[in-house]
């Protein structure tokens, strides 16, 4: 007789009306059923056997923990002899935007890459915002990707509150409402995990985290934050400097300040322009400013770091550090970012391009490559770790690091959500594939379905 130790294979059958799995039935034994945030208990000793081997649910069971109707296995995990678990199910937290346009068939291939993740683990995505969650009734309304004969449908439907949810949410009004979810996961079920931690990495959070721990030190610029009665000040101090808004992203806002005889050249990326002013004082510069200020009413100042150049042309790299489907930190992937011609921002959304590590690294004859690459790694691998312990979980983070003229590397940024645009432009199959992998493995691993994953 099979125990279910042994068959953590589930499977609906919808003909049937009834929902079933492998389970010994040598003795009596009162069991509970979670699926996300739902819980059942049964005797397993009165279920009924199919010829499978398996035992079915009753449509009282079925209602209650709310499988989903439209799939035909599921996997179950066992966290001690009485209690087991059902999935995997996770939740990928998105705007109600984005929910829309799936329902109307403008599908994103990045969720759809989600989805099929899920569903060759014999798992659900169920992909979510805030206002379909009801934390009365325990459930939500999500929307989630149906096959039928080798095409797609999104519909809506009924399920719990997943117990782990990955945290894509970008924008402000978003990030803010993510928030707010946070807390009312926190009230409602403390064991639910959003990943990533945070919705936003302030610069001056990341900056002030890591300047208190001597041994990341010598790897930050010199920093301050700016107001308006310091301006004037911390232009002196800095007579090449970037001034960066706090939680702005994109390259939005930032502006690099020189020094000059005539006064203080200021140089912004807008739009699809790259513009520079010439401002006679302080003040006016500040005025320069003033659009991106956000309402905590401060920017970050950094001095400028004399970046190595690609061609003439300064360049940075994006590190991608993920965990993977055990939990441990590994890089997914490096691009190098080279700044746009008379350009000051490096982000390829902003008019930079990106080339692979070796390319970009293969005039720098100054420098070892393999010193180079193993330092920025070392380097992130120190950082993630930090940072996770101190206001984890995250399941991702992208580091803007760069590399100065005595080779010495430094942080930039520290994205707590990072886009994948720069990863993505590498042109690298198996990267790209990766980027998307890797924090849905992860995520299963938290719902107690880690080490599942074929492809």
């Amino acid at each position: 007789m099979k125990n279910l130790l042994e068959m953590p294979l589930a499977r609906n059958h919808l003909a049937k009306g009834r929902w079933s799995f492998s389970v010994s039935q040598a003795r009596r034994s009162i069991i509970t059923l979670h699926h996300g945030t739902r819980s059942c208990q049964l005797d397993s000793s009165k279920l009924r056997r199919t010829e499978q081997d398996e035992i079915s649910l009753s449509p009282r069971i079925c209602h209650t923990l709310l499988l989903p109707k439209h799939i035909n296995e599921y996997k179950i995990r066992p966290l001690n002899s009485k209690n087991y678990l059902l999935g995997p199910l996770i939740g990928i937290l998105v705007s109600e935007i984005k929910l829309k346009k799936l329902l109307a068939g403008k599908v994103d291939p990045v969720y759809r890459r989600y989805a099929q993740i899920l569903q060759k683990n014999k798992g659900l995505a169920v992909f979510l915002s805030p206002k379909r969650i009801s934390w009365v009734n325990d459930n939500l309304v999500g929307v989630v990707r149906v096959t039928t004969d080798k095409q797609e449908v999104w519909i809506e439907e009924a399920l719990p509150i997943p117990s782990v949810i990955y945290d894509r949410c970008f924008g402000s009004n978003n990030r803010v409402r993510s928030k707010i979810l946070r807390k009312q996961c926190a009230t409602h079920d403390p064991t639910i995990k959003v990943i990533n931690a945070l919705v936003k990495l302030g610069k001056e959070q990341v900056y002030t985290l890591y300047g208190q721990i001597p041994r990341l030190q010598e790897h930050l610029p010199r920093w301050d934050i700016v107001r308006p009665e310091n301006i004037a000040t911390l232009l002196k101090q800095f007579p090449v400097a970037y001034i960066k808004p706090d939680s702005l992203s994109k390259g939005k806002g930032v502006t690099k300040v020189s020094t000059t005889l005539f006064g203080f050249l200021v140089e912004q990326y807008r739009e699809t322009d790259n513009y520079r002013h010439l401002c006679v004082s302080s003040g006016e510069v500040l005025e320069e400013l003033k659009p991106y200020i956000t309402d905590r009413g401060f920017m970050v100042i950094q001095e400028a770091i004399p970046l190595m150049t690609f061609q003439g042309r300064p360049f940075d790299f994006r590190l991608l550090l993920q965990k993977d489907k055990s939990g441990n930190w590994k890089r997914t992937g490096v691009a190098g970012r080279i700044s746009g011609e008379g350009s000051i921002i490096t982000s390829p959304r902003s008019g930079g391009s990106v080339l692979n590590f070796a390319e970009v690294m293969a005039d720098q004859k100054k420098f070892n490559p393999a010193e180079i690459a193993a330092s920025m790694l070392n380097l992130a691998l120190d950082l993630a770790k930090t940072i996770d312990d101190l206001i984890g979980p995250f399941a991702e983070l992208g580091f803007d690091l760069g590399v100065d003229n005595t080779g010495r590397v430094r942080i930039i940024e520290v994205n707590g959500i990072p886009l994948k645009v720069s990863i993505k432009r590498l042109k690298n199959r198996h990267i790209t594939r990766s980027a998307h992998q890797n924090p849905i493995e992860y995520a299963m691993y938290l719902a107690g379905f880690g080490g599942l994953y074929y492809d």
